[in-house]
């Protein structure tokens, strides 16, 4: 076994060694046969590795993808605009790249939404017809489950014929409709939660022999770490620390987070919050106001320190209203770090509750989503005050990242499914 994979591991050196050769140098932009597919490729090589000379790599291809779009580049998935636009928001979406993508892609949209209504499309592939560019707009479109609310989702679904006076709704039941039919002409469908798979089955009448569920898988070394040496290189204060990795936006809870913060502070002030990430601050530091001292942001930082940060944090708060798969809290875990966490889609089944972490109720009302405060701040306090659970959750989950979550789990589930199909 162990040969096996010293030979596949050799392969994989030869492809990229060849790709760093030629990557730059190839004809296309796009995605299947282009530049696009080579970025993709050296990002999740880059978080294989550890090493960000590759990420660096693949940033600088991105650049030039960008330099080379014009007013006639192809819109087809395979060279065109969807393809790039596509992998552009995988990145965003699998946290390898921190932009807005309404606003990059905001004349990808337009471009593709006008080809699609007054362009006839040669053939229905997903290669250089219409599912390609329906492919794009599916990972574009912005759906009611993306802010936690499935119930909303589901009652959309279930009053599709009252929604054509609705236009928000209606684009819903629209998007529904297309995202099943696209299902249905797919061979199988991987999902990165079983949360996820359940929703296929059930809502979209998905064959449940098409879909499996397979878990994003990280790369990761020992954590065992000196944090006392960490916290002075970094000039972090000596007391227990809570982290926050992620973007700065609503999807996200931090102002959830930092609210239940205030509360924590008032029995407890002998702790810190640490938020590594980039976004909208502004919107955040109101919520710090009288607490500053106790905060501290480090805007987007590299891989090598974000990982630090978790060697470092004792608490890791993750109030998400909506994560599939996410690599923020498979970090955690690789780190043994305990987390709370919100019960929103994939992430309540990512921690278990009482044993690698505690479970944070999203709680669902017909417009909107919420987070307790209070309940929060109770489950923080209580984690700071008995550090021996703290010891024991991320203990738990650390041995949980190496059986579920680790790159070796992942590639050898996606080694038994592609040998069964």
């Amino acid at each position: 076994m162990r040969e096996d994979s010293g030979k596949k591991e050799e392969q994989l050196k030869r492809i990229v060694d060849m790709l760093l050769i030629n990557g730059t140098l190839l004809g296309n932009s796009g995605l299947w046969q282009g530049k696009m597919g080579v970025a993709v490729f050296f990002f999740h090589y880059a978080r294989y590795t550890g090493n960000e000379l590759f990420e660096d790599y693949a940033i600088d291809i991105i650049k030039q993808i960008q330099a080379e779009i014009h007013a006639n580049s192809p819109v087809d998935y395979n060279r065109g605009l969807a393809g790039i636009g596509a992998g552009i928001e995988y990145l965003v979406q699998n946290g390898f790249l921190n932009i807005d993508t309404d606003e990059v892609l905001e004349d990808f949209d337009n471009r593709i939404r006008h080809d699609i209504m007054y362009q006839p499309q040669e053939n229905d592939s997903l290669r250089n017809g219409l599912t390609g560019l329906g492919q794009y707009l599916l990972w574009r479109i912005v759906r009611p489950q993306e802010n936690g609310n499935v119930s909303q989702f589901k009652t959309l679904l279930a009053s599709q014929e009252t929604n054509k006076d609705d236009k928000f709704k209606q684009s819903i039941s629209e998007s529904f409709l297309k995202e099943k039919s696209l299902f249905e002409k797919m061979d199988h469908v991987i999902c990165l939660s079983e949360n996820t798979r359940q929703i296929l089955l059930a809502d979209y009448r998905i064959m449940s022999n098409k879909v499996a569920v397979i878990y994003n898988g990280l790369t990761g070394g020992n954590h065992v770490i000196d944090k006392q040496a960490l916290k002075r290189k970094y000039h972090i204060p000596d007391v227990p620390i809570f982290l926050f990795s992620g973007r700065l936006d609503e999807i996200k809870g931090l102002r959830y987070a930092l609210q239940a913060f205030k509360i924590v502070l008032n029995t407890r002030t002998d702790c810190h919050f640490i938020i590594a990430g980039n976004g909208a601050f502004d919107m955040y530091m109101k919520e710090c106001e009288d607490i500053w001292m106790h905060v501290t942001w480090t805007g987007l930082i590299d891989r090598a320190k974000l990982y630090d940060l978790y060697s470092i944090a004792d608490i890791g708060i993750m109030p998400s209203l909506h994560e599939q798969g996410s690599y923020v809290a498979i970090e955690m875990m690789m780190h043994g770090v305990p987390l709370i966490a919100s019960t929103s889609t994939g992430l309540r089944e990512m921690v278990e509750d009482g044993v690698t972490g505690l479970h944070i109720p999203v709680v669902e009302y017909p417009d909107k989503v919420n987070i307790d405060i209070s309940l929060l701040a109770e489950k923080m306090l209580y984690l700071l005050q008995h550090p021996e659970e703290r010891k024991r959750m991320g203990a738990n989950a650390r041995e949980r990242y190496e059986r579920i979550y680790s790159s070796d789990a992942m590639r050898e589930n996606m080694l038994n499914l592609y040998t069964s199909l």
